[in-house]
């Protein structure tokens, strides 16, 4: 004789049993989801701490075959690059120059770093202050773009283009 499908009754006693499971599954693996993004924070917090030990063993590389008075000397190895021994500001000067048009200190990081520049996390804001530190050599203008300060060997005329350049600011 043919089995008798379920009753309504027996199938909402069936999904009655299934409910718990189900939700004790989803509970689990919500559980698994919170342990997943603890494991991601821990790998990005380590991943960082790496990032920064890289850092400074690239620095040490382009410090590498400076005597030990002049390696000492050097307040921060990020401060030079890896292609030539300059100041942070003569590799920002350089690309400036080699630009016609104004720029930001983003654009002037992501310069220097194409042009092999070892810099730090923060390198926009270490650029931007190294720029920032050498007014007779960096200008801005209104929109927080720089440029670099004319150079014509005539002081007096930079001088004055400076000035016009303050009033004009203010």
């Amino acid at each position: 004789m043919p089995k008798a499908p379920p009753t309504a009754a027996q199938i909402m006693q069936h999904l009655s049993e299934i409910l718990p499971l189900l939700e004790r599954s989803i509970a689990k693996m919500d559980v698994d989801i919170q342990a997943g993004e603890a494991r991601i924070a821990d790998l990005k917090m380590k991943r960082r701490q790496i990032d920064g030990a890289l850092h400074q063993v690239r620095a040490l590389i382009v410090t590498q075959g400076k005597p030990p008075s002049a390696a000492a000397s050097t307040n921060s190895p990020r401060r030079t690059s890896s292609v030539n021994e300059q100041p942070l500001w003569m590799g920002a000067l350089d690309v400036l120059r080699a630009h016609a048009t104004p720029m930001t200190a983003g654009e002037v990081t992501s310069e220097l770093e194409r042009r092999g520049w070892v810099l730090s996390r923060n390198a926009r804001k270490v650029v931007r202050l190294a720029m920032v530190r050498r007014p007779d050599l960096f200008m801005r203008n209104d929109d927080g773009l720089y440029f670099a300060a004319p150079v014509n060997g005539n002081e007096v005329a930079d001088r004055a283009m400076k000035q016009l350049l303050a009033q004009e600011q203010d």
